[in-house]
């Protein structure tokens, strides 16, 4: 009975490891490539704190940015900026690791 016992477990572990790669191998992912993010970073430098918000593809992020300080944001292409309410930046590739500062 053992033997029987072991034998059908064995062909479990063997078929469920099988279905298991298989699986693996045809789940189709979609890669981002890494350029298409890129940080931008933003500074404070006024006595007050103001009010960022970043829109994109229809939705909308919205935060404070603190008087004296600086924050670091991942943009995509396209991806605006407002400060205060005022259009700041539509962002580029090219400002990938650029700090701006908000107020001076």
């Amino acid at each position: 009975m053992k033997k029987i016992l072991s034998i059908i477990a064995i062909a479990a572990i063997c078929a469920t490891g099988t279905a298991f790669t298989f699986a693996q191998k045809h789940v189709e992912t979609k890669k981002h490539a890494a350029s298409e993010w890129f940080d931008v970073r933003f500074q404070n430098d006024c006595s007050s704190d103001v009010k960022l918000r970043i829109e994109a593809n229809g939705s909308a992020s919205e935060g404070t940015l603190y008087k004296k300080s600086t924050e670091s944001h991942p943009l995509r292409e396209g991806y605006k900026v407002y400060v205060d309410g005022k259009l700041f930046l539509t962002a580029s590739e090219s400002d990938g690791g650029k700090t701006y500062v908000v107020c001076k």
